[in-house]
């Protein structure tokens, strides 16, 4: 032990001494004059220190000033700083937790202004300290503290604890977890206080993106939430009741003008369910908002009733339609508070518009609609004629009768629960000869494992257009094969949102035209998936983008594989043609969903084309030929052919025509072709 260090545990040893010793005038002196100028020993003495006595003393010298308060300093490693903490702060905690004491309250007010005159320096020093472990300790502090002498000014100063460069976790927690509850009492003084505090928990900011991401998004920053997501999350599934039962509508009406500026279009943020949670980490404003409203609303219709009706009405009113399917949501669990509201809403316009946008209302107005029992003759015929008017207003490109019979039938089928609606539902079942149902655009969001992550948010790849989709499409490229983002993972995004919401991509198609086999591939592979899922698919818009893809020689020539991995495969015009070829399948298999006859020629062209070019690879060891071609991109193709053609016949018979001479010979002089390769050998003996 050098000198050095054997002086500091002697100084250390006398100050737990003096410390254990009655406080007095002569015991201050003599740590006053150990401590002096000695920061090591001035650190262990505020680290030891626990008597409310000192509190006085060290005030008198100066230790609570706000110049002493440490700020960020810029660390050994460039880019890095170091956030020091206040060796005061650990004291002023323990002070705290003595000022219920008798004779200590004066204490509370000594608190409250080193708070205040700290953060004031902050704020007039160009916000100089920016440290969150000083924040952190001030919110310890206002929880020992009692809650009418913690006024108002005090709880605003936390947007300034919550503006940081270096994070918020520690004292957003803090705040988030115990500071919130501390005020969600019976006194309307703390309510005041709680829903200042919620306003300011979240909020979110605008942060700087990357130079990629910004010329992808076509804007230079993006709002993030001032509160870490899981904390934020946490708190409102934990207090969500209480915060409806106690607060005034102030907190939703906040809670609504945030959405309000996260929104820029109608439609945005409704093809999700509000039925359907995102198991997953939320992360956005507009998700956690949305997390938070819901619960919030659902307790004030509990609670109160009355105002919550009048928030409602305003929400159907709104120009965005996140609010009327926020309404139309809590309204759909609380029919019991709400049918007369309801039935207002119905009878106006408002409900033309809900019956017409089934997109973006489809699930809540199913449960409303499933909730709506004991109905009138009266209302009966005020549905229906709202259903018909709505069926009108759809602009189908093909089976009009089919698709306008579908339209109707899926709200019938919400209605299904009265005779009348059911006897309609079974009649729009004879045209469509299938079930169905409301649906939200995009369904309920699975976690799956696969090739990595996306380098694009569902929420952000829904808006774009498809050209500057497209565009991305063709420079993306994976990042880390491992860690991500990934091709793989990109290509498997645009799958799900094909599935979900086919439109998306159907209604233009030809910005893809240039675009890698493997988003290609996967983007059939989820209309394929929708139209099992009884999606309505723009099927001449589909056949038109594919024969104008495949009919190249740059696909023949494989000029379109984005990446060679694990996860892709090599990705080529084989994959391509095998989903082309399973989507004919599944549109033709079922007579009762199947693509019109009107695509039949088109439809054909596509198949001849597919195996006019398809090559039969020869492999030596194949020892099952018809297992193999099944699943070759060529027995896909072939088993494609077979039933269009089957399809085509029942059709025609159905007409009493004798069958189509031109095409049946065409079949044969494929058939008679394709059956010279060995490769399907074994398929002929099927």
């Amino acid at each position: 032990m050098n000198k050095r260090e054997d002086s500091f545990y002697k100084k250390a040893k006398r100050i737990d001494q003096l410390l254990s010793d009655k406080f007095s005038n002569s015991v201050k002196t003599e740590i006053f004059n150990i401590i002096a100028g000695d920061i090591a020993t001035t650190d262990y003495f505020l680290k030891k220190v626990k008597s409310i006595k000192w509190f006085d003393p060290l005030k008198a010298s100066g230790f609570f000033t706000s110049q002493k308060a440490p700020a960020y300093k810029p660390a050994d490693q460039e880019g890095y700083f170091m956030i020091p903490e206040w060796n005061v702060l650990p004291y002023l905690k323990r002070v705290s937790e003595q000022v219920a004491q008798p004779g200590n309250e004066k204490y509370v007010d000594e608190l409250l202004k080193i708070i205040k005159d700290v953060t004031a320096y902050h704020i007039k020093n160009n916000k100089v300290l920016d440290n969150y472990r000083t924040w952190y300790y001030f919110v310890k502090i206002l929880l020992n503290l009692p809650n009418d002498k913690i006024s108002l000014d005090i709880i605003e100063l936390i947007p300034i604890w919550l503006d940081s460069k270096f994070g918020t976790i520690l004292q957003g927690v803090e705040i988030t977890t115990k500071l919130l509850p501390k005020f969600l009492t019976d006194n309307p003084e703390d309510i005041r206080k709680a829903e200042k505090i919620i306003d300011y928990i979240t909020a979110f900011k605008p942060v700087p993106l990357s130079e990629e991401r910004a010329k992808l998004l076509g804007k230079k920053e993006e709002n993030k939430l001032v509160i870490d997501s899981h904390w934020l999350k946490e708190a409102f599934k934990k207090h969500s009741e209480v915060i409806g039962e106690k607060c005034t509508v102030k907190v939703v009406e906040d809670l609504a003008k945030k959405i309000q500026n996260l929104l820029k279009s109608e439609e945005n943020e409704t093809y999700y369910s509000f039925y359907n949670e995102r198991e997953r980490h939320i992360t956005e404003p507009l998700e956690m908002l949305t997390f938070i409203l819901k619960r919030v609303l659902l307790a004030k219709a509990k609670y109160d009733a009355a105002n919550t009706g009048v928030i409602l009405k305003q929400f159907i009113e709104d120009k965005y339609f996140y609010f009327p399917q926020m309404a139309i949501y809590i309204m759909g669990q609380n029919m019991d508070k709400y049918r007369d509201l309801c039935w207002e809403i119905l009878k106006s316009e408002k409900g033309d518009l809900l019956m017409e946008k089934t997109l973006y209302f489809g699930d809540e107005l199913k449960h409303l609609l499933e909730n709506l029992q004991s109905l009138t003759d009266e209302q009966r015929k005020i549905l229906n004629k709202k259903i018909m008017k709505a069926s009108k207003k759809y602009d189908f490109k093909e089976d009009v009768e089919r698709y306008t019979a579908l339209s109707k039938q899926e709200i019938y089928r919400a209605l299904s629960h009265d005779e009348y609606f059911k006897r309609l539902y079974d009649e729009m079942k004879k045209i469509t000869n299938v079930d169905t149902e409301l649906h939200p655009a995009v369904g309920k969001v699975e976690t799956t494992s696969g090739p990595g992550p996306s380098p694009l948010k569902k929420e952000e790849l829904l808006p774009m257009s498809n050209e500057k989709l497209a565009e991305y499409l063709t420079t993306f490229k994976t990042k880390d094969s491992w860690r991500g983002p990934t091709v793989g993972g990109l290509a498997d995004l645009l799958a799900e949102i094909a599935k979900e919401m086919p439109e998306k991509f159907v209604e233009d198609l030809i910005p893809f035209k240039d675009t890698g086999f493997i988003y290609i591939y996967e983007i059939m592979k989820g209309i394929k998936d929708a139209w099992n899922e009884k999606r309505i698919i723009n099927w001449a818009k589909v056949f038109d983008f594919v024969e104008l893809y495949i009919a190249r020689e740059e696909f023949w020539e494989d000029k379109f594989i984005v990446e060679r991995d694990e996860w892709l495969a090599g990705a080529d015009h084989q994959w391509v043609a095998g989903i082309v070829a399973e989507l004919m399948q599944d549109g033709t298999r079922d007579d009762s969903w199947a693509f019109p006859e009107e695509h039949f020629e088109k439809a054909q062209e596509i198949v001849f084309l597919l195996l006019d070019n398809l090559k039969a690879e020869e492999y030596k060891e194949i020892t099952d030929y018809v297992t193999y071609t099944l699943n070759t991109a060529l027995g896909k193709t072939i088993t494609a052919l077979i039933l269009l053609s089957l399809r085509i016949a029942r059709v025609n018979n159905k007409k009493g025509a004798a069958g189509d001479t031109k095409w049946s010979a065409k079949l044969k002089e494929k058939y008679d072709r394709i059956l010279k390769n060995k490769v399907i050998e074994g398929f002929t003996n099927l």
